[in-house]
């Protein structure tokens, strides 16, 4: 998650109220993001490949409630993007290759409206909420603590039934690793004749939200500086007064 101290969770109040506001939700999205990868990774690592089938269904529907949260979220971010509130190839290239989250909140919405066509599909799909496909590395060490990736174990986790009893689950796993993760890695969701790969749009998020932290926060920090500079005003405070959300209100209601 973004730190306490992140700019994008204490935008200047005093910028223009579109971009803040963009920026916030920005913030909100990529924290809801990673929050919600860090549950999957809690869940998924009390397993191994000989205990995972003792997983609980609460545990299973905590999954795919977390997956599919994600799936909103990046769906979210990829509009957020799109009127170049932060120029560059990262995020063009975030745009076009996570528009399957798009793809797949807009099947998720019309959902009970296809059901019908869905139950005479005979094609073999994921169940409705989908498939996660994710690995566990299979790693020795060497005495001088040297790790050897030999391979990996490739487990599916459904989302619920099978649309026909005779279909069958795919591993999603026809491509090559270029990251490794420890303990468990390599999320991918199946759902709706659509691949999300997860654990990708992660690391290319992670790479968007350190370029707002840096050239995007210096561009709005200079252009405040310049503002203040020009009209008199205490650069200082225009530029530490923000509303981070950190306000609650409680009140206390007397019966009549």
């Amino acid at each position: 998650m973004l730190t306490e101290k992140s700019f994008l969770r204490n935008v200047p109040i005093c910028i223009e109220p579109k971009e803040r506001i963009t920026l916030c939700c920005v913030a909100f999205s990529a924290d809801s993001i990673y929050l919600n990868y860090s549950k999957i990774i809690q869940i998924l690592s009390q397993y191994n490949q000989q205990n995972i089938f003792k997983i609980s269904y609460e545990e299973r529907l905590s999954l795919f409630t977390y997956i599919w949260s994600i799936v909103d979220h990046t769906h979210n971010i990829r509009l957020l993007l799109k009127p170049k509130v932060l120029k560059g190839g990262i995020t063009d290239k975030f745009i076009s290759d996570f528009e399957c989250a798009t793809e797949l909140r807009n099947n998720m919405d019309h959902l009970a409206t296809n059901l019908l066509n869905t139950s005479k599909n005979k094609k073999c799909i994921p169940p409705l909420y989908g498939s996660l496909s994710y690995s566990i590395p299979r790693i020795s060490y060497t005495s001088d603590n040297e790790a050897n990736l030999h391979g990996y174990h490739r487990i599916v986790i459904p989302g619920g039934q099978m649309t026909h009893g005779q279909h069958s689950m795919h591993l999603l796993h026809n491509r090559e690793v270029k990251f490794i993760e420890i303990p468990i890695g390599d999320f991918s969701l199946s759902a709706f004749d659509q691949i999300f790969y997860i654990s990708d749009m992660k690391r290319d998020l992670d790479k968007i939200i350190n370029k707002f932290e840096t050239a995007t926060k210096e561009k709005i920090e200079r252009d405040i500086i310049l503002h203040a500079e020009k009209n008199g005003l205490d650069a200082h405070q225009l530029l530490t007064e923000s509303q981070n959300g950190a306000i609650i209100m409680v009140a206390d209601i007397e019966c009549i």
